[in-house]
């Protein structure tokens, strides 16, 4: 029976970050393989083609990107029960599920709209009741409907904590993409290069820095299930995984 990499227990903020960053370190390639597959095609073509067209590759880029979160909420929790998967066997059940990730994602940005749009607040409260809706769907193997409900009852009475994870998380992100961006500018520009490489390198390489968010809320989706619903990894692993169907349920 594969073993679990983590310990069930209730973790930390820093404890989550850090096993983020382990899961990230151990698992870099399908994460960033899986990511590079689906965004980084659509990301190259937003920068090649005409400026007024540029709205139809932006949108098929925002696609791209709930599929490779999507991807990397996969492969952390196979990863996280011990059974770890390749990028293409991702990307492949990504694509089998995605009409339920779209819909996820919709209805995630729906919300987290009308609550800005009504107060700042709502809107931060939305954000947390709605950060685990891509990890229900992929996980539990649920609709975009029914991933809501269930994602607000993770997060119900754990909305601060829910929010400061995912801040640290993204303000990590944000400035090692800036460090990038900066050392990538420096660069190219001793070197010559135009503004047009500049942009399509600095998005390819932002993609891989990308996976860490979905790192970071699968392993904090994990830890509100241990803490609420006493979440037994070997009941999961009895029901072992021999190949990946097309909609995966890990419960």
């Amino acid at each position: 029976m594969p073993q679990p990499q983590a310990v069930l227990r209730p973790r930390t903020a820093a404890e989550i970050l850090d096993g983020a960053f382990q899961l990230l370190r151990a698992h870099y390639a399908p994460l960033v393989s899986a990511s590079l597959v689906l965004v980084a095609p659509f990301a190259l073509l937003e920068i090649a083609v005409p400026e007024p067209a540029r709205w139809m590759t932006g949108l098929l880029t925002n696609l791209a990107l709930m599929a490779g979160n999507a991807a990397t909420v996969l492969i952390v929790a196979y990863a996280y029960l011990g059974r770890p998967i390749g990028a293409m066997a991702a990307v492949r059940t990504v694509l089998a599920r995605f009409p339920s990730v779209w819909g996820a994602a919709f209805l995630q940005g729906i919300a987290v709209i009308v609550g800005f749009l009504l107060l700042v607040i709502p809107g931060f409260v939305a954000l947390a009741w709605t950060f685990a809706m891509p990890m229900v769907v992929m996980v539990e193997g649920v609709g975009a409907g029914d991933a809501f409900e269930r994602s607000k009852s993770l997060v119900r009475g754990d909305v601060l904590r829910v929010l400061g994870i995912l801040a640290l998380a993204y303000a990590l992100y944000f400035v090692a993409i800036l460090g990038i961006s900066l050392t990538l500018g420096f660069i190219l520009g001793a070197l010559g290069a135009g503004d047009t490489l500049l942009e399509a390198l600095g998005g390819v390489l932002a993609i891989t820095f990308y996976p860490l968010i979905g790192v970071v809320g699968t392993l904090l989706y994990f830890d509100l299930r241990i803490r609420k619903e006493a979440f037994d990894l070997e009941v999961l692993l009895d029901d072992e995984v021999e190949e990946l169907p097309a909609a995966p349920a890990l419960t």
